[in-house]
């Protein structure tokens, strides 16, 4: 299973903590947990916070992370 960063890191890296890094944290360990070593790839329908958590956690970049931003996050 992939090593979770600490929550205080993960919003450090995002710049404050909200209800979003909270969502996006339990997202990844979720995620995390499922994957177990494999490499994870994020499809997302809006760039808000929850995003920055998966972000941070699992190092995406632009070939892990496909955003089509439908602001479907209110």
């Amino acid at each position: 299973m992939t090593q979770l960063p600490a929550f205080d890191e993960i919003a450090a890296a995002h710049g404050h903590r909200c209800p979003g890094i909270a969502i996006g944290y339990k997202m990844a360990k979720a995620a995390a947990k499922w994957a177990g070593d494999a490499p994870v790839t994020v499809y997302a329908t809006t760039t808000r916070c929850p995003l920055d958590a998966l972000r941070h956690t699992f190092g995406l970049t632009d070939e892990t992370l496909t955003i089509e931003d439908k602001g479907e996050l209110h």
